[in-house]
């Protein structure tokens, strides 16, 4: 199992995104809700990879277990929703700045 590194987290909006790479390759989605994180993992995920979340994050979370086609539909949708934000966000800057 792959350690995560500080540069390999991305803040996103007050909260810390794990790689996507990462969350997919040993089950794990992190999310911060209104009550705390939440930490979703599928049947499958290794006890090492919720070890190496609660290492990088040091802070308390949540553990909600998902079926894999729950899991897997939740981070695509996670992931996806973050992506097309950061699309639209580069496209209006590219609207912004006047190249000429």
């Amino acid at each position: 199992m792959e350690a995560l590194d500080a540069e390999q987290v991305i803040p996103a909006s007050n909260r810390i995104r794990l790689p996507f790479g990462f969350a997919k390759r040993h089950g794990v989605l992190l999310q911060q809700q209104d009550q705390g994180w939440q930490l979703y993992i599928h049947t499958a995920t290794a006890p090492a990879a919720v070890l190496e979340v609660r290492r990088m994050l040091a802070e308390p979370f949540q553990i909600k277990r998902l079926s894999a086609v729950e899991f897997e539909a939740l981070l695509e949708a996670s992931y996806q929703r973050d992506s097309s934000e950061a699309q639209q966000l580069m496209e209006d800057i590219g609207n912004e700045v006047n190249l000429a």
